[in-house]
């Protein structure tokens, strides 16, 4: 891809981007930084921290098979997570839930080591701290999906309503196509993900047409 394709698709992104942040209801944050950065695991990212989105270009924007509604839909989603409100706390529940189950993962094999020291009894040490480190990273990673799950299918749902769920969906299946299988703990499947949009769009146009055929104001886009 030469250089005045990427930029044109940089340039996108920030248009996507600024319009986003105009005509979306006041968030708690300004609108953010944007940033693209030479490779991205999970092809684009929103740090709270920060306010910062950031986009990957490397297999994402100078890939020839991204449309430019799947580019978009990319930005959209980030732009979710920047608009969601329920996000610090979400965050900050996930952490005070999933911490402390990691935390005694690693505190229950350090009590193991000491108690071995002060009585010299190190029977089936290594095997009770191996137990107790699995329990608490597989205890953590299972707790996480029921807090950082939602958020990722509210920044779906803001995509699919500020571009259209055909174009978001389209964004899926490429990344399923080229065999993109991040899916880390804290996000739903990609299939999963698809569905969920479908039907939210489902729903939506069955609303539309009921509130059509009695005459009712139509819900806002």
């Amino acid at each position: 891809m030469d250089a005045a394709e990427l930029q044109r698709r940089k340039n996108l992104c920030a248009a996507t981007l600024d319009r986003l942040g105009r005509v979306t209801p006041p968030s708690l944050r300004p609108p953010p930084w944007l940033r693209f950065v030479a490779k991205e695991k999970g092809h684009g990212r929103f740090t709270p921290r920060i306010n910062e989105v950031k986009i990957g270009v490397a297999g994402v924007l100078d890939d020839p098979a991204m449309t430019d509604g799947m580019i978009e839909a990319l930005v959209a989603h980030e732009m979710g997570h920047w608009a969601d409100p329920d996000l610090d706390s979400a965050m900050f529940r996930s952490r005070i839930v999933c911490l402390p189950v990691l935390a005694l993962g690693f505190l229950v094999p350090l009590v193991l080591v000491v108690r071995a020291l002060l009585t010299g009894d190190a029977t089936n040490l290594v095997v009770y701290s191996v137990v107790a480190l699995m329990v608490g990273i597989v205890g953590a990673h299972a707790l996480s999906p029921f807090f950082e799950w939602r958020g990722e299918y509210f920044a779906d749902r803001f995509a699919a309503e500020s571009t259209s769920a055909e174009k978001v969906i389209s964004l899926m299946k490429h990344f399923l196509a080229q065999g993109s299988r991040f899916s880390s703990h804290s996000h739903p499947s990609r299939a999963r993900r698809i569905r969920r949009i479908e039907l939210d769009s489902i729903g939506a146009s069955e609303q539309q047409t009921t509130a059509k055929g009695r005459g009712w104001p139509l819900p806002p886009q």
